[in-house]
């Protein structure tokens, strides 16, 4: 549970997160750019960076980060989420529809309103279960 916490405190910082994405999706250093654009210090960089070592999310090789195994399972479960959050109001209107006492539904029915509101398969899958 404390590895959880872990985590979820490392990339709770907006400013962590994006250094969390920026090197998931990045072959190269980008320290300049990234203290630039977040208009943070390095201080504060390089403190970021240790909680998300720390978290065991990033690894250093050669001065360059890279995601751990670890990391590349956490940044896919946080594009989940992101998925998820966009399809909020889709979701909440399917909890709406099925929390009625005016409907009976089955579950054809069910299916049919999940498949018009929600495009992505794994949060389908999720809703259906």
């Amino acid at each position: 549970m404390s590895l959880i916490i872990n985590i979820l405190e490392a990339i709770s910082d907006s400013k962590a997160l994006i250094i969390f994405n920026t090197i998931a999706h990045s072959s190269t250093s980008t320290t300049d750019i990234l203290i630039t654009k977040l208009k943070i210090t390095r201080k504060q960089y390089y403190s970021r960076l240790s909680a998300l070592t720390k978290a065991g999310l990033l690894q250093r090789k050669s001065g360059s980060y890279s995601l751990t195994s670890l990391g590349k399972i956490i940044h896919d479960v946080q594009l989940s989420l992101e998925k998820a959050v966009s399809n909020y109001w889709n979701l909440k209107a399917i909890d709406s529809i099925l929390m009625s006492d005016n409907f009976e539904l089955e579950k054809q029915e069910i299916v049919k309103i999940v498949d018009t509101l929600v495009q992505d398969p794994k949060i389908k899958e999720i809703v259906l279960a």
